[in-house]
Formats: structure tokens, sequence, C-alpha cells
């Protein structure tokens, strides 16, 4: 599994024996490396966590239904850096539907179960489908203030936001 070093990604472990008394009594624990937190008890076989904050790298996840005897199972997180650079279009109509392609570094996508997001700050968040390590596309929504504004792009990967954001003009065309 991986996720932006900016934590926030929503990791599934599977295993066996998990307790949901041990998560109702908030003993149900996820280590990556050092930092722990809580897990959240999905069944017997799953367990939902959300990774804290980290560097770039890759580090060891461990769980434990007591918060103290961890699993030995060697299981591995691997943290990476996404980074924006650029945003084409930088404008779009107040109705949405423009076409936004997000530049940047490092757009992974581990598995099938997490998708990237744009969050049009105000207006929304929508899918982002992702092209390349270094392209995503998304649609723009509509505005939701009736004046001119620029507002803050973002990305988010299951969860986890990259530290970047880009600017985006919405436009409002007046009918002649």
């Amino acid at each position: 599994a991986s996720g932006l070093a900016t934590g926030g990604t929503l990791v599934k472990v599977d295993g066996v024996y998990f307790s949901q008394r041990a998560a109702s009594l908030s003993l149900l624990v996820c280590r990556f490396n050092s930092s722990s937190v809580a897990g959240h008890f999905v069944s017997s076989v799953e367990v939902h966590c959300v990774a804290p904050r980290s560097s770039a790298g890759v580090i060891s996840l461990d769980v434990s239904n007591d918060a103290q005897m961890f699993s030995a199972s060697k299981l591995s997180f691997e943290y990476f850096v996404s980074t924006l650079r650029a945003l084409l279009p930088a404008h779009g109509p107040a109705y949405g539907g423009t076409r936004v392609h997000i530049f940047g570094d490092n757009f992974r996508l581990p598995n099938d179960e997490q998708r990237f997001w744009c969050i049009f700050e105000g207006a929304g968040r929508v899918e982002a489908y992702h092209r390349s390590l270094w392209e995503l596309v998304c649609v723009s929504p509509q505005s939701t203030s009736r004046a001119p504004h620029s507002i803050s792009v973002a990305v988010n990967l299951n969860g986890a936001s990259c530290k970047d954001s880009l600017s985006y003009t919405y436009r409002f065309e007046t009918a002649i």
C-alpha cells in the first residue's frame, strides 16, 4: 500500500482475528513505524486506518487488538510526495463543464480502489481522470458565486491532499 506523505490516506488492512470489541474499547490500533492511529473495525478480516503524516519512504505497518502486541506480518506502507505544477486552462465559465488539465509530478495510483479528486474551493469536489504520472483531468463544477472570482484547486488521493494548490478563475460571460 502507499499514500501521500501529507497523511490522510485511507488504508485497508486485510488479516485475521480483528476484534470489534477491541475497536469499541479503542484498543484496535494501526502502527505506521512508531506512529499509532486508531484502527476502524470493518470485519474480523478487515481493518481501515488513516495514515499519519510522514516523510517519503517505505515504513512498516502493524496492527494490534490490544494496543500493545502488534502483528508480525511484515506489512509495509510507502509514503510519496506529489507536486502540483500547472493547471490548463486556468479559467472557465461560471456554469462549469470546463475540462481542466492538472500537471505535476508523481501522480501515482497505487490500486484500483483509490481515486483522485479535484477540489474546487467553495464549488465542490469532482473525480479526476488519471492520465499519467504527470497529468490529471477533471471537469470544473458550477460556481456557487454570482461574480467573477478566483479560487484554489487542490488534488486529493483517497483522503490525502497534495500540499500544493493552484489558482482557477470563474468567468461570467454576458450574452449580447
